[in-house]
């Protein structure tokens, strides 16, 4: 029922914040009434589920369902006690007050919307997307002919919390330290510790691929795929790229070269010269931007103020026509990777044992009942 989802509108994820409580009698008729204002009509689905309050009784349930079964024999007894409830309101998720769902069918597809109605913004785990709209920059930074774009925020201290929250729960007050110790030591043999490494993710992060399908490259026992350019820009993870550096002159990569001008450090000849591509990474600890390119054309390319943009593309404006030019994330998928996903698993069905195919052959059915491969697909996430 719900084919061809050319804008695949996921408003998506519109969380909406800050309510406040409701008389049990009418907290039902309010929630529903927040969440259909938002919601369209006319169309193959229209949802709206109540869960206020429920996943709180249910994390009540699952303590105790945990007492009971410890009572059934002295060995279960030996397991520990788990906060069920914090543990629940720590991701957040018993902030949640209700569910909507509308989809409805657009002149070029269906405009998909689902929304959280929250209590208390956006708790927990709800904001590791961040909790604040910006306006995206992706569509004029893309150069035109993008296949995928994808930008979005991520705020790592959010898992950071949980895990001394829930740390804190289970061990006490010692719980918070020994969880900073561990994000505090390097992991095994890496010079990085678990904070450094959520600290390289955190913030911005952008992904921009294209397809050339003129060019091909030969991939073991799959033939030639079409050539894939790309980059992806790490909003704080510039002074990765020096570390990385030292790391792999370790390694002993033989066409592996480290420049370093200023408050840039450029890495290149990452991959064997042989496969067609020149991965470098450059990393500028002045603006705090890590980059991952295919090869310093296609990085030009991105980062240009100037020249034809993913943003005037006619099958971009297409597919998120009616979207908000703002959110917490934004991505968007050309014709041209659903078809090359679809090259992929006729070549799996093809070539891979008979479980696989079978397995695969299963999945592709699944997705064609709910993609038209030949239509792009763009989603935003956003708060309200």
């Amino acid at each position: 029922m719900l084919k061809r989802h050319t804008t695949h509108f996921i408003t998506a994820l519109c969380l909406l914040a800050g309510l406040t409580s409701l008389p049990a009698a009418t907290s039902t008729e309010e929630n529903f009434s927040e969440v259909d204002r938002y919601l369209e009509k006319g169309g193959p689905v229209y949802a709206f589920i109540d869960i206020e309050g429920d996943l709180d009784n249910l994390a009540g349930k699952g303590s105790e369902l945990l007492q009971a079964v410890k009572g059934l024999d002295p060995e279960m007894a030996k397991i520990p006690d788990l906060p069920f409830r914090l543990i629940m309101e720590q991701t957040g998720f018993t902030a949640i007050k209700a569910i909507g769902i509308s989809s409805t069918r657009q002149e070029a597809g269906f405009q998909n919307r689902t929304f959280l109605l929250t209590d208390g913004g956006l708790p927990g785990l709800l904001g590791f997307y961040g909790t604040d709209n910006t306006p995206f920059h992706l569509p004029d930074m893309a150069p035109m002919g993008t296949d995928l774009a994808v930008e979005y925020s991520m705020d790592s201290e959010t898992l950071v919390e949980f895990a001394r929250q829930v740390a804190a729960s289970l061990m006490g007050e010692n719980g918070p330290q020994m969880v900073d110790m561990y994000l505090d030591q390097p992991l095994g043999q890496i010079p990085f510790t678990a904070r450094e490494v959520l600290g390289y993710f955190n913030g911005r992060i952008d992904m921009i691929a294209e397809i050339d399908p003129a060019r091909t490259i030969d991939l073991p026992k799959l033939g030639g795929f079409p050539r894939v350019d790309f980059l992806m820009r790490f909003g704080s993870a510039g002074q990765l790229a020096a570390k990385l550096g030292e790391l792999l002159g370790q390694a002993g990569l033989p066409e592996l070269q480290v420049g370093t001008e200023g408050s840039v450090t450029t890495l290149s000849g990452l991959v064997p010269s042989q496969y067609g591509y020149d991965i470098s990474i450059r990393g500028d600890t002045s603006s705090g931007e890590l980059l991952v390119y295919s090869s310093e054309t296609f990085r030009t390319a991105c980062m240009a103020g100037s020249g034809d943009k993913l943003a005037d593309s006619p099958e971009f404006l297409q597919a998120t026509a009616g979207l908000p030019g703002e959110g917490l994330s934004l991505s968007f998928v050309s014709p041209e990777i659903n078809l090359l996903m679809a090259k992929y698993f006729e070549l799996v069905i093809k070539t891979g044992s008979a479980e696989q195919a079978e397995a695969m052959r299963t999945y592709m059915e699944w997705l064609t009942e709910r993609l038209q491969w030949d239509t792009a697909v763009a989603s935003v996430m956003r708060a309200e």
